[in-house]
């Protein structure tokens, strides 16, 4: 008896739905595995339908029934890559300096935010600095109506003139 035939892959039911996209017709028989609710799924896993939930832990018990004979494996690569990271909690290094010179040449201001905390008093800085730049003057109104008014009357009484002097006056 082989391994193969003491783990067998679990078969997913075929429930084939038909849609048509672009006028063209294609057949999912695997369309049912697709929640509506997936996003909803991301935040409350119960909401997920018990006959999806019950596919992906057969395929997860299969994953695992496979990859049992590389446990040992898995753990010897994990060690291995974890002591050729060093491990704290340092962020990304920042030279301050050279950012510093930055907002200055370009007319900026240079920020720091240890915390998010920090982040958001940056943030309200920001916003009150560039609030009033964005602040528009109230444009000034024009009447047009009147305009556009009297250029249509001339334009009437012209095409009223033109009209007798095509035709040739009122008989």
């Amino acid at each position: 008896m082989t391994f193969a035939t003491t783990v067998r892959a679990p078969a997913a039911p075929k429930k084939p739905v038909t849609m048509t996209v672009h006028g063209i017709e294609r057949t999912d028989e695997y369309a049912w595995l697709r929640a509506e609710n997936w996003q909803a799924v991301f935040r409350d896993t119960t909401l997920l339908d018990p006959e999806i939930r019950t596919q992906l832990e057969a395929e997860n018990a299969y994953q695992q029934a496979l990859m049992a004979v590389t446990g040992d494996l898995q753990k010897t690569l994990f060690a291995e890559m974890k002591c050729r990271i060093k491990e704290d909690d340092s962020s990304v290094p920042v030279k301050d300096e050279e950012l510093t010179q930055a907002a200055e040449i370009t007319g900026g201001q240079f920020y720091k935010a240890a915390s998010s905390g920090d982040l958001s008093d940056v943030y309200n800085d920001i916003k009150e600095r560039i609030e009033p730049a964005l602040k528009l003057p109230e444009p000034e109104r024009i009447e047009l109506t009147i305009r556009y008014l009297s250029v249509g009357l001339l334009l009437m009484l012209l095409a009223v003139a033109l009209g007798f002097w095509w035709l040739g006056g009122i008989n």
